[in-house]
């Protein structure tokens, strides 16, 4: 569900989701951030067999326990492979004296006796670390008459290593983007330019965007591009690349550089792509060859072969393996200078982590990142731009959002202290003007007074703040009229003349609407807070119209009121598939799913948001067509308390596809939020949200 929104919609959705919404909710993202403070119990789903791994706490916590038990299992394993090395020692010498030329019946039946115990010698604690007990645990983890764990050799000489979290079978990530050809420039030296740019949508009618954006990007460079949703972030991508035309200004860029371009909505639009990923990227690239293409999709975890990922569709992969291919196409280009658009929607948290490490360590290029996951940008970034659009403002940063942001509070903080220091002065010298002005109007009105008077007043209407807005001594010469003052006034103002008053102005645009998001209370279901409100009970699930292998079988799975779950696992396991059982849109080939008859169920699914990119009707008409028994003034209310305003020219009766992909999650939440859910499934809520 995050996917797409802005960092300020992700923040609200956050708080509310931890510290308000009182039902149950299940959700997958790979926002560890967001699953950290909105989930309380994490799942690991594994495919195939169905397996479920339960923890309760964060997924931090879980990761620490995971790692502490994996290191734990290892020293088992290392002691237990020393006293099998022992006893396999022992046995050989045994076995040469028993072959001699007065071989002993003794010693022969103590090497079958010491072979019998080394095929039943293994670990000596289970699995959750208690102690083994044969009665109760059978084989021992470990043995070689019944090895659990991945086993090598045969005989005596078989041995047991420790198993991953990971299956087994995931491949070993290699991603990577080739070196680039050198340009010859300095560090600082630009690669591109923005030169007073403007933008807005072709066709006429349609208001500007932005304009008057000056942007320098230099070799090297870690940016990251931040704003509200619908300020023209992934517009102003595309002016970068060249796939759209400025309206105003110029676009320069340095004759020999090469951009490689991640969008957002490229990957979402594979989703109805019947080529294969191999087929695709052959396309894409022909003139390279077939072994290159096979490999370079290899290494991103999409393996060629007969049954390979590689020969599927693209619309039978999950997202993330969507991402995985169109980044494998892009990392070919071995770019100066990469461009990426929203690049952790639909990456597993392996993927993510790989992505995170990669461009913060081996990347050599520059680099201009849009994205709402707060933990990859401070990994990644180095300084931020804030993009406030429309007069096309861009704040610039050296060192990570954290720290942006923490410099913005303590700016604002010191601006409104010097605000209500201003504000004092002014106030005293009113009152010392309104009581000369009573004495210049009486009987014996002083004309001294009286140009006193107007001396004061030309006074207050240059009075202003002490400082520039970077923390400088106030200069006349240099700065003209001081922030604050009557004459003119950059912050907001309140009333006119000498009681013209100034207000600390915001990080936030003065017009952004204030987030009021909530989901109603639903109707009570009179159980206990361990009482199950939906089951899966053995439940399998393969695609329907046959020839299609199963994507999972027996799982068992039992949610509870008020519980907060993060199914997590890798692209491809089928943790979208599983939601879609839960609610009811597609059908177990095997197994029961049970719901609770008075279940009120409210799905967000990725992919909704995601359609609607193509949308003609406004969000408006959309959600009446959903909720025809709805009032309007209700559904206008609903989007105007998720920032999709009314009114001729609000975004609530523009088409969806004139939207950004974060205002159109808003519209679909607000959608779910009318629902009054019991159950809130949650298929990436973060992607596309602003922060």
């Amino acid at each position: 569900p995050t996917n797409h929104l802005d960092l300020r919609g992700l923040r609200w959705l956050q708080r509310y989701l931890r510290d308000e919404f009182r039902g149950t909710m299940l959700v997958v993202a790979h926002d560890r951030a967001f699953l950290d403070a909105v989930a309380t119990d994490i799942i690991l789903f594994e495919g195939v067999k169905g397996t479920l791994t339960y923890f309760h706490g964060t997924l931090e916590e879980f990761e620490t326990r995971t790692a502490d038990s994996s290191a734990a299992m290892q020293r088992q394993v290392a002691a237990l492979e020393r006293k099998k090395k022992h006893i396999e020692q022992s046995v050989d010498k045994m076995k040469q004296a028993a072959a001699g030329k007065h071989g002993d019946q003794k010693k022969s039946d103590l090497v079958a006796s010491r072979e019998k115990k080394l095929g039943r010698m293994g670990l000596e604690k289970t699995a959750d670390g208690k102690k083994f007990n044969a009665q109760k645990h059978g084989i021992r983890a470990g043995a070689a008459n019944h090895n659990d764990g991945e086993s090598k050799g045969s005989g005596t000489m078989r041995k047991m290593v420790g198993t991953s979290l990971l299956p087994k079978s995931a491949p070993e990530l290699k991603w990577g983007f080739g070196d680039s050809a050198p340009l010859g420039l300095s560090d600082d030296a630009p690669l591109l330019e923005l030169r007073s740019v403007g933008f807005a949508y072709p066709g006429g009618g349609q208001p500007t965007l932005f304009s008057g954006v000056e942007l320098s990007l230099g070799s090297r460079c870690r940016v990251a591009l931040v704003g509200r949703n619908g300020t023209g972030k992934s517009s102003l991508m595309r002016l970068l690349t060249g796939e759209a035309e400025p309206s105003a200004g110029e676009v320069w860029r340095h004759r020999g550089l090469r951009v490689a371009h991640y969008s957002q909505h490229l990957a979402e639009s594979l989703d109805k792509e019947t080529r294969s990923g191999f087929a695709w990227l052959k396309d894409e690239l022909p003139d390279a060859k077939d072994e290159d293409l096979r490999r370079q999709l290899g290494s991103f975890g999409i393996n060629s072969g007969a049954s390979g990922l590689a020969s599927l569709p693209l619309s039978a992969l999950s997202g993330g393996q969507r991402v995985r291919v169109v980044i494998a196409r892009l990392a070919m280009e071995a770019p100066h200078l990469l461009l990426l658009d929203e690049p952790t929607n639909h990456l597993d948290l392996r993927g993510l982590r790989w992505l995170q490490r990669y461009l913060r360590d081996e990347f050599r290029g520059t680099m201009l990142v849009v994205a709402h996951d707060r933990a990859f940008l401070d990994a990644v970034a180095t300084d931020i731009i804030l993009f406030e659009g429309v007069k096309g403002t861009l704040t610039y940063f050296h060192g990570t959002l954290e720290e942006f942001e923490t410099r913005t509070a303590d700016s604002s903080a010191a601006m409104q202290r010097q605000v209500a220091a201003l504000e004092r002065k002014k106030k005293h010298i009113e009152q010392s003007v309104d009581k000369m002005k009573q004495a210049a109007a009486g009987k014996h009105g002083d004309q001294k007074k009286s140009d006193l008077v107007a001396s004061r007043e030309k006074k207050l209407g240059r009075m202003g703040l002490e400082k520039t807005a970077d923390g400088k001594k106030f200069n006349a010469q240099k700065h003209g009229i001081r922030a604050g003052a009557a004459n003119h006034n950059d912050g907001e103002s309140k009333g006119s003349g000498t009681m013209r008053k100034m207000v600390g102005t915001s990080l936030l645009p003065k017009s952004a609407p204030e987030l009021k998001w909530g989901f109603g209370d639903s109707a009570p279901l009179g159980l206990s807070d361990d009482a199950p409100l939906l089951e899966l009970r053995s439940v399998g699930f393969a695609y329907p119209g046959g020839g299609q292998p199963t994507l999972f079988s027996g799982v068992e799975l039992s949610l509870g009121s008020r519980c907060r779950v993060a199914l997590v696992g890798r692209n491809g396991t089928g943790k979208s598939s599983l939601m879609r059982l839960l609610t009811g849109e597609a059908e177990p080939s095997a197994g029961e799913v049970w719901r609770h008859r008075g279940l009120r169920v409210a799905h967000y699914s990725q992919h909704l948001a995601e359609s609607l990119d193509k949308e003609t009707r406004s969000g408006f008409a959309w959600l009446k067509d959903e909720l025809p028994d709805a009032k309007d003034e209700d559904l206008r209310r609903q989007l105007g308390s998720f920032g999709i305003n009314s009114g001729a020219s609000g975004l609530a009766s523009l088409p969806l596809s004139a939207l950004s992909g974060g205002q159109r999650v808003r519209v679909v939440i607000a959608r779910l939020a009318m629902e009054a859910p019991h159950l809130l499934l949650l298929d990436e809520p973060t992607n596309h949200l602003d922060l």
